[in-house]
């Protein structure tokens, strides 16, 4: 719910402001090998360039993992165009389209090979110089990517709201090779997410949620919902807090806590792996740390002309 541009770019700019700057950080599966690190910054706007309804984002992922340093670096941009149902915007449409760049790459020289380790007297023992036998055309390799995306709103209360979204992916199956292989192609991923705000009483709301992608032969269905829970409400002193459970299934529990400071939200959650890789993680999965800020609508400042008063 952090990083909503990697789920559907039709969420380019559906957010109550002018602006949004966002971060998110991840750490996972140091318990088992190297950590993996991924990292994303993004800057959208709503009414972007004074166009009414026009969303656009600039978001740019860093992403390193395992041993190899496997490194993926993306760029992308999105537009959105956002068709309201009233006058409010309390129910819209909004069709969204994401271009990117995108480079991975890999360190050679972190690997070693079955071919590489030699049989002696007093045991094994790894040699560099041995061969490897593989043949690597390039390490590295860029290609561009289009993602698109439909995402409905229907919010008739503040504090009651359903939103549901369907996108697509890596829409071009670019080429993934590092041996030039024509044949192996990146399957473009199917998304589909559910999400909303249940009123409880004066201070609590639920918040159901929902996301379901499929790429290839592989899937990932997350549920689970958070609590908010309103400190305060007022203008310039509204405080809020998050706490959450949530389930990848056959993969993984995770467990959020979250706060509204004005306009600042910030979030931290971890994960609990209890799938087939548990003998080797432990348990124990990642954390994961999000912060955005929104910059508030600017008021429409009416021009006038001042007129004596002769009375």
């Amino acid at each position: 719910m952090n990083s909503p541009l990697t789920i559907n770019p039709a969420m380019t700019g559906a957010f109550d402001g002018t602006y949004r700057f966002s971060g998110i950080y991840r750490n996972q599966w140091r318990s088992v090998t190297i950590p993996y690190n991924t990292l994303g910054i993004s800057a959208d706007a709503s009414n972007f360039a004074r166009v009414e309804n026009m969303g656009a984002v600039f978001n740019l992922l860093f992403d390193q993992a395992g041993d190899s340093h496997f490194k993926t670096i993306q760029a992308t941009v999105s537009l959105a165009w956002m068709y309201p149902f009233d006058r409010d915007k309390k129910e819209y449409l909004s069709f969204g389209f994401q271009g990117s760049i995108t480079q991975r790459s890999f360190d050679y020289s972190k690997l070693r090979y079955g071919s590489q380790y030699v049989s002696g007297d007093f045991g094994g023992y790894y040699d560099p110089t041995n061969p490897s036998f593989e043949n690597y055309a390039v390490y590295s390799f860029v290609y561009p990517d289009l993602n698109v995306g439909v995402y409905y709103n229907w919010q008739p209360k503040k504090r009651k709201r359903f939103s549901t979204g369907i996108s697509i992916y890596n829409a071009t199956s670019a080429t993934q090779s590092f041996k030039n292989n024509p044949f192996i192609h990146l399957d473009p991923r199917f998304n589909y997410h559910a999400d909303g705000i249940i009123q409880l009483n004066q201070r609590v709301d639920i918040m159901p949620q929902l996301l379901l992608m499929k790429q290839g032969t592989y899937y990932e269905l997350t549920l689970g919902g958070m609590a908010k829970y309103y400190v305060s409400t007022g203008k310039y002193n509204y405080r809020a807090l998050y706490v959450g459970i949530y389930s990848r299934a056959i993969d993984a529990a995770y467990l959020v806590l979250a706060m509204d400071y004005n306009n600042w939200h910030a979030g931290i959650s971890y994960d609990f792996n209890y799938s087939r890789l548990v003998p080797a993680s432990q348990g124990r999965g990642g954390w994961e740390l999000s912060v955005s800020y929104i910059i508030p609508r600017i008021p429409n400042r009416f021009k006038y002309r001042s007129c004596p008063d002769f009375r």
